[in-house]
């Protein structure tokens, strides 16, 4: 059986349970703490260091030397730069990681950098600029713009304002100018959540989309899953023209008949659940992967359209915790 190892699982029940149905996986994880609801779920659960840097990273690869761990599956964004710099000591130790090239996963956490790459390719977004360059601020034309960190997530940080005030807002709030950029609002009618898994040319295997409904804490808790082939050529565009491999899901704005990109996330979604249980089974492509067998490139055809999840809060009680090993 293959060996995976997550890391940082937290309350990714509903993911981890769908690699264990498929009854061909040893499943780890890896966590600073033990009161992870998704450690129930797995193996063991080894320890890690609170802080992300260099000592976490060689603390995942010796995990994974010493237990002969097939694949690492990464589910928290910091950690997805760092690993992708040590790609090649995975190797060495014939562990792969669930992430896409090393060029994606460091600019898709750098807002500024991944608008430009969008811009090349010639693919719609909202107007971006850094807060450095705020004498470009004229050049945004809708009466509303939107301030967030350049390497934020979880819509963290992200201010909705007047035009006409942002200058004084930046200088009260006394913001690092380097770290946040400004975008043009759009006046969107819905969002959209694209899951996807690539080959390693930046061909679509296998993809969904998801219509977010509502959200809580930047993640999606009632969505429904469409099937639009703008969306998708799209998608098969920014995936094949930026060569993006291995699993990633890309957010859109819809407003006016046009797709507006938002960002990348070089890792499963959060709302993947739905789209694995409306037939886009990524598992079946990640078991392909590691065994370096040949996909299947379904693209949009095995899930089903207007497939709703609707989330509620559901509980681990417990009088012992997992030790952590």
């Amino acid at each position: 059986m293959k060996k995976i190892l997550f890391t940082s699982p937290g309350r990714r029940v509903e993911l981890i349970n769908f690699f264990k149905i498929q009854n061909n996986f040893l499943l780890y994880g890896a966590d600073y703490i033990n009161t992870s609801p998704a450690s129930f779920y797995l193996e063991k659960v080894f320890e890690l260091p609170f802080k992300i840097d260099k000592k976490y990273i060689e603390k995942i690869l010796n995990i994974c030397e010493e237990n002969n761990i097939d694949l690492v599956i990464p589910l928290i964004d910091p950690e997805i730069p760092l690993l992708s710099n040590y790609e090649k000591e995975f190797s060495k130790i014939q562990t792969k990681l669930l992430i896409p090239n090393k060029d994606i996963c460091q600019k898709s956490f750098n807002k500024l950098e991944m608008s430009k790459e969008i811009r090349k390719i010639k693919v719609k977004q909202p107007k971006t600029i850094s807060m450095n360059d705020i004498e470009k601020l004229e050049n945004i034309n809708t009466e509303n713009i939107i301030i967030k960190p350049k390497t934020g997530s979880s819509s963290k940080n992200v201010f909705k304002l007047k035009k006409d005030v942002v200058k004084d807002f930046i200088k009260l709030m006394d913001f690092c100018l380097d770290d946040f950029i400004i975008q043009e609002h759009i006046n969107y009618e819905f969002e959209v959540t694209v899951d996807v898994f690539s080959d390693f040319e930046g061909n679509i295997v296998e993809m969904c989309q998801r219509k977010r409904l509502k959200t809580r804490g930047g993640e999606v808790e009632r969505a429904v899953t469409m099937k639009d082939k703008k969306l998708a050529k799209i998608v098969e565009k920014i995936s094949k023209e930026l060569k993006i491999n291995s699993i990633f899901n890309i957010q859109f704005l819809y407003s006016n008949n046009n797709y507006y990109f938002l960002e990348i996330n070089p890792r499963f979604g959060g709302g993947y659940p739905l789209s694995h249980k409306s037939g886009a089974n990524f598992i079946e492509n990640i078991n392909n992967f590691i065994e370096n067998k040949p996909y299947n490139y379904y693209k949009s055809s095995r899930y089903i359209d207007n497939y709703y999840m609707l989330r509620y809060d559901n509980a681990i009680y417990t009088k012992e915790l997992k030790k952590l090993c």
